[in-house]
């Protein structure tokens, strides 16, 4: 017997004693008792001679827990379903089936803006100028991605009081040489800023080049990219329409045409866009008129050329911009070449160049599919302990409107703008423009806004 377990049996006999005597057990009772501690106690001994691990003894629950649990019949796992939609947040509310077949999207855009202005007394005269507020954008949006390939969006604006249509269109993507055609309202492909969406132009208002800007009619449009997305092109059939994208009678029918490329890429923070566009459009009641404000929607048309004959227009357009890091320029140049039955073919002209700055080290975002700029993205949202974006611009604007018998005038913006982004959905927008309307006077206009979009 092992020495460290010979000490242990005379203790084993007093305390089995001294329990039978406190019990006030008889001598039988007693004599029993030792007989079964002999016995186990020489069963302890074998086993420690032999060598024999001796386990340890456990409470009853303690060896339930121990225990490997009852392992139930491994249930078969239940295969997923490509059709279930799951909700997630990407910039809006998105509902996708897990095989990414079906997508819908609900989403809305507020611009509330507050403008005041200083003016000559000149220009009181030819237009009168007040300070003002408005919701200059107030939209609703659904749209759609069916069978991968079939698009749909359809967009109002509720910010005039009625529904006007914007972007109410449907597609078909990825259709091999062609790339993606859409039928229905939507932009002619003409101007960088323009086909930037107002969510994310650098200045409340887009630059005065916008005069010639055909925007939104109803037609087909048929776009792709070549070289890995690297060049763009863009080419549509569009017929004239008002706000509820419905136009009747002969004539106005134009065609319009845009041709981007990224000569130099590096990365999405290092790259130079030049584009060229061209867009014949045909005056359906052989009349045009050009006019513009001022960069603030809250201020008159102080340029104007007045209706005067025309049975078409040339427009060209030419856009550049470059992107290195935190700093970009943008720039483009529009011409109206107009076609009259008199043959005195006016021609009017305008341009703008601008900068911006991140000091917070963000950068300007190139959407290369649609060949435009996208959405800012803070490194840190202001709602989540950062200091959200901030930008700092400037930039010239020049239009004439002045050539041959037509008398429009001459007008020229210099625009200051500070954006702040709390995070990549909102953000406050504060511009002072100094405009000037060549011989006849100027004006001072501070303006803010404050934009939400999802």
């Amino acid at each position: 017997m092992s020495r460290r377990w010979k000490w242990v049996i005379p203790l084993l006999v007093a305390a089995c004693t001294a329990f039978g005597l406190a019990g006030e057990a008889s001598d039988e009772d007693l004599r029993r008792e030792v007989e079964e501690l002999k016995q186990r106690l020489a069963r302890l001994e074998a086993l420690l001679e032999s060598g024999t691990r001796i386990p340890a003894r456990h409470s009853e629950e303690e060896t339930r827990a121990a225990a490997p649990a009852e392992t139930a019949p491994a249930e078969e796992a239940e295969p997923a379903d490509p059709s279930r939609f799951e909700a997630r947040w990407n910039n809006g509310l998105r509902l996708e089936t897990r095989d990414e077949r079906f997508e819908f999207q609900v989403g809305g855009r507020l611009q509330n803006d507050w403008a005041f202005f200083s003016a000559d007394d000149s220009l009181e005269r030819l237009a009168p100028i007040q300070d003002g507020t408005e919701f200059r954008r107030a939209r609703v949006l659904l749209a759609a991605t069916l069978f991968r390939q079939i698009e749909m969006k359809a967009e109002y604006d509720f910010a005039g009081g009625d529904a006007a249509f914007k972007d109410v269109y449907l597609g078909l993507t990825d259709l091999p040489g062609v790339g993606s055609i859409r039928f229905g309202h939507q932009k002619e492909p003409f101007s960088l800023e323009e086909l930037t969406s107002s969510k994310y132009i650098t200045f409340l208002e887009r630059a005065l080049p916008n005069t010639f800007a055909p925007s939104r009619n109803s037609g087909v449009v048929m776009q792709n990219t070549l070289a890995r997305e690297r060049v763009n092109w863009a080419l549509g059939v569009f017929r004239d329409a008002n706000d509820n994208a419905f136009a009747v009678g002969e004539g106005g029918y134009n065609f319009s045409t845009r041709f981007t490329g990224l000569p130099w890429y590096r990365d999405e923070d290092r790259l130079l866009h030049l584009g060229i566009a061209y867009s014949r459009q045909n005056s359906p009641l052989d009349l045009l008129r050009y006019r513009q404000r001022p960069e603030a929607h809250l201020a008159p048309r102080i340029v104007n050329t007045g209706f005067f004959p025309s049975s078409s227009q040339d427009l060209l357009g030419l856009e550049a911009a470059l992107v290195s890091g935190p700093f970009s320029v943008q720039s483009e140049y529009a011409g109206a070449f107009v076609n009259t039955p008199s043959g005195s073919d006016p021609r009017f002209s305008s341009f703008y160049v601008q900068a911006s700055y991140f000091p917070t080290g963000e950068h300007r975002v190139y959407k290369k599919s649609a060949a435009s700029f996208d959405r800012v993205k803070p490194k840190g949202s202001f709602f989540d302990g950062g200091r959200g974006a901030w930008e700092l611009a400037a930039r010239y604007s020049h239009l004439d409107l002045d050539d041959a018998d037509v008398s429009g005038g001459r007008l020229d913006d210099f625009t200051f703008g500070v954006n702040w982004y709390l995070n990549p959905n909102t953000r406050f927008m504060w511009n002072y423009v100094y405009s000037e309307r060549e011989r006849v006077g100027d004006a001072h206009v501070l303006q803010t806004r404050f934009h939400i979009d999802f």
